[in-house]
Formats: structure tokens, sequence, C-alpha cells
């Protein structure tokens, strides 16, 4: 997936493909998990499934609401995957509607993800990136072994500052981590790079309400690179229809019945960082003692309004006309305190908004 107005790859590819220990599977060496990059649909069980080595057949249709790809893992009398990938027309998301179906004569306890393989730099995954999570607690999945006061798998932990640390900082990552957001908790979840200015923003939709996202990295030292040949490294951003891997997490789906959700992912560029973002509108915020900057960037082409709100009232107002292709930016004066920012369409319709802690 290529953003077409800066010509930059969203996803990490993997310049060889070769079988790693990643995976559920006990022992690791059990795994053959090929780390390609790309998007993948992992299912029927938890983490990577076991599908992702087999054939799945595609179509596109086109309507004039925008251009799907289908890709299906499906046949009579077994359970199956497919996936709608959807690019809408005149908008820089994509939407990713997976359905499960049971055409089996028994319910099936079931495992079902995506998960997007992301580097946000075209050396690799960079240490400058920043994960963007509006949830004050995560659940730890798995965690490297070195001496950071991050909690063992199954315990919450509060996001983002851990004993001094801030995991929103990947430089600050001690180990690989994995954690999961539950979707009722956050409303997206997502990672920017501001040395590239790319990013990538998962919002999850109809049906999703009872999933959750993850994350997983292996942090900037990890010597480990064994699934590739050139030494690049990536990170994930998961979403499913189950809140966690474990298996009392599992979804029971009865014979003939459909799983399926929604979710939205914006690739998106241009942005000095990323500091919250919805489907329609992503923001950048600024605040350094008189420097005061937003900059917002938006999913379609629209005309719209700015107002940064403070104690005193309006504080900043201001209409633009806005496409996908690039951030508009404004310098605003010194508040008295939080701020909220609100940004509308010419309707008048909230896209966005967000109210600042300090």
């Amino acid at each position: 997936a290529v953003i077409k107005a800066t010509n930059q790859e969203v996803f990490y590819h993997n310049p060889v493909v070769k079988p790693s220990r990643y995976g559920g599977l006990e022992p690791a060496e059990a795994n053959w998990w090929l780390a390609s990059g790309g998007m993948e649909w992992a299912y029927p069980t938890q983490e990577h499934g076991f599908r992702f080595g087999v054939p799945w057949h595609y179509r596109v249709v086109q309507t004039t609401a925008g251009t799907s790809i289908i890709l299906a893992d499906t046949a009579p009398e077994r359970i199956g995957l497919q996936v709608s990938v959807t690019l809408p027309e005149d908008s820089s998301t994509f939407i990713v509607q997976p359905k499960f179906v049971n055409n089996v004569r028994e319910s099936v306890p079931v495992q079902v993800w995506t998960n997007a393989a992301l580097a946000l730099d075209p050396g690799g995954m960079s240490s400058d990136t920043q994960f963007i999570i509006p949830s004050e607690v995560i659940t730890v999945h798995s965690r490297g072994e070195a001496d950071w006061a991050v909690p063992d798998a199954r315990m919450q932990a509060p996001w983002p500052q851990i004993a001094g640390n801030d995991l929103s900082d990947y430089r600050q990552w001690a180990n690989y981590l994995g954690f999961f957001v539950s979707n009722r908790d956050a409303s997206f979840i997502a990672a920017y790079n501001p040395t590239s200015r790319l990013g990538m923003v998962r919002l999850p939709e109809s049906g999703a309400e009872l999933g959750a996202g993850k994350i997983f990295a292996f942090g900037p030292a990890f010597p480990d690179r064994s699934y590739t040949d050139d030494e690049s490294q990536y990170f994930e951003i998961w979403g499913g229809a189950n809140a966690a891997f474990w298996p009392e997490y599992d979804i029971e789906v009865s014979p003939g019945q459909k799983l399926t959700w929604t979710e939205r992912w914006w690739p998106l560029a241009g942005l000095p960082q990323l500091t919250w973002a919805t489907s329609r509108a992503a923001i950048s915020l600024s605040q350094t003692g008189q420097n005061n900057q937003l900059s917002i960037l938006v999913a379609e082409p629209l005309t719209g309004s700015v107002d940064i709100l403070d104690g005193d009232g309006k504080l900043f107002e201001a209409s633009f006309r806005a496409s996908p292709a690039g951030p508009e930016q404004w310098d605003f004066p010194e508040p008295s305190g939080p701020i909220t920012i609100e940004i509308r369409d010419e309707a008048g319709t909230l896209l966005l908004s967000y109210t600042s802690r300090t």
C-alpha cells in the first residue's frame, strides 16, 4: 500500500520469505510463521493462526462507492474466512471487514484477527516511533526478560507511564513487548514516525465492541533478526473480534453462524507528530512555551472550520479547505490552561474533539 501524495510505502516488506520461530506452538521451534510483511488474516487459533502458508482466492469488485478486494479461504464442509478490503471513493482510509464462516456440523472455538506488519521508514522500524493510544490501561500479553518494570503476562498496566518509563516512546523499550487494548477503552490505536512523518491508525467500527487491538514490537536492541536476512525490523498493529489471545477469550461459533466486524485503517503522512485521530481527521498539537502550533490532516477532501477553546472562551478560530494530500497548519496564542480543539465540516458535523491534559 502506497500513499499517493508522498509515495511512501505503508507496510513492512521482508526481502526474503523464510520460516521463523514465532507463533503459539510449544516448543518455539515448532512454529514456522512467515514474517513476510503486509497485512495478514490470522485465524482460527491465537496469534498468527495457521492459514498464512496456503493460497487464498481473491476477486476485485468495483462500485460507485469504491473498490474492494475480496480475499477468501473458504470451502464447503469446513470453517473459513473471507476478508473484504475496500478503498472508499475520495478517502485516504481503507476498510477491512473479516467474516468468519462455520460450515461444519459442530460449534468451534476460534480466534480471528487482522495484523499489520509496519516499519514506517524505508530502512525498517525507527527508534523514533511513537505509539498513540487513548487509554489509561493496557493488558500485557508478553514481555522480554530485561530488568524493567513492565508487569508479567495477563496483568494490567497503566498507559503510558510505568515506573518512569514512557512506553509511548519506543526509545524507552528495554525489550520486546506485546499488549492488548480494549476497543471499548480506545477509539483508535496508532503508531507514528515523526522523522519520516508517516503513521498508521486503526479505528474499530461496527461489531468490534467486544474485541481488542494489540501492539507488538521487539525493542530497539532486540538481537534476534532470524526472520530476515538484512537485519530489518518491524512492529505489529493487530485488531480482532477477540479480547485477547488466551483460550478463555475464544469465541464459540455455532454451525452455519458467521462472525464479522469492521475496522478502518488510515495510513497518514505529513503531520509533525500524531496527537489524536478519528476516521475523518487527525491532529498534531505542539505546545512549547510561546510556540503553539496546530496541524490538521483530513481523510477526505472537505471544507471545514477549527475552533480552539480554553477557560477564557474561544482562543482561536479558522476556516479551511483541505485534502488528504497534506496538512493545514496554524499558530495560536498562549492558552491559560488546557485547551479543547473542535473540527467541523461545512455542514457543522463534528469531525474531531480533543481536550489536552495541560
